[in-house]
């Protein structure tokens, strides 16, 4: 079978952001989560969250999310799992399963990760690919650098916001199915978080649970460094609306930043005006510092 261009593409990329190791020994079992932050309002292309987990015998499980462009001038989200194993050096390559896209039912998506554990963190690339069912429409694809880190210290005292600088970091939620990343970037005047994207697992009443990546538009920086950002997100069908609260709360302090977010989804019948189901990501604590 003859490689994908995707996979060629992402193959180039690779071999020039990843440096060359003459020996280094496969990393112990660790946890590593992070991503990408665009400049740009919404959900945008550049955008991306990783979570790593590296297990006994030299292998390792990555579930991820990424942007692509579209043709049209849209945006959608690749999200998926998959596992590998790690080479001599530290490096790994593996495409996700189970892919998903966000905005193109009934579409084809695709996505190769490939990426370098050096010590306490982690970088690569992703590249996603969306192939729709009515071809006149055009496809989507991007390939997005990320970094992850090994659960950052970061210190309680404030501290002021580092002006136009990306974070990641991990939230406390590290188990079903984590570890899970919180990324956020810095205006340059250092007044605004211009974005801030964290993924988490819902966990429902009626549904099965699932992974959810919000991408929180801009929030005002206090003179205190903490921030918050309150959502109110509404989705309708024929039959239901789906009402999304997210909280997002952060302090920038020594070595980074800190913080909690939280997500309730509530489903509501549009003929009894009934609750139908309702998931909630419980209270997740974030940490993360300057990538």
């Amino acid at each position: 079978m003859k490689p994908s261009a995707l996979t060629i593409l992402a193959a180039g990329v690779s071999a020039a952001l990843l440096p060359t190791t003459a020996a280094a020994q496969v990393p112990q079992p660790h946890l590593y989560a992070g991503g990408s932050v665009s400049g740009v309002f919404g959900i945008r292309p550049g955008d991306s969250e990783i979570g790593i987990r590296v297990v006994p015998g030299g292998k390792v499980i990555v579930r991820a999310a990424a942007v692509a462009r579209c043709r049209n001038g849209n945006s959608d989200e690749v999200a998926g799992r998959g596992v590998g194993r790690i080479d001599f050096d530290g490096s790994f390559r593996l495409r996700l399963t189970q892919s998903t896209q966000l905005q193109a039912p009934g579409s084809r998506s695709a996505a190769v990760v490939r990426g370098r554990i050096e010590g306490a963190r982690a970088r690569g690339v992703i590249a996603v690919s969306v192939r729709p069912s009515n071809r006149r429409a055009g496809g989507c694809r991007a390939i997005t650098r990320w970094v992850a880190t090994n659960a950052p210290t970061v210190g309680a005292d404030a501290a002021p916001a580092p002006a136009g600088a990306t974070l990641v970091g991990m939230s406390s939620k590290t188990r079903l199915g984590g570890p899970f990343g919180v990324n956020l970037r810095v205006s340059r005047d250092g007044r605004r978080v211009t974005k801030v994207i964290a993924s988490a697992r819902m966990g429902c009443a009626r549904l099965r649970d699932f992974e959810e990546t919000n991408y929180a538009p801009p929030a005002t920086i206090r003179p205190d460094g903490s921030f918050r950002r309150n959502e109110l997100i509404q989705f309708k069908s024929r039959d239901e609306v789906t009402i999304a609260r997210v909280l997002t709360r952060g302090r920038f302090v020594t070595g980074g930043a800190r913080g909690t977010y939280r997500m309730v989804v509530v489903t509501v019948s549009r003929r009894t005006k009934r609750i139908t189901d309702r998931c909630d990501s419980g209270l997740v604590r974030w940490f993360a510092a300057p990538a």
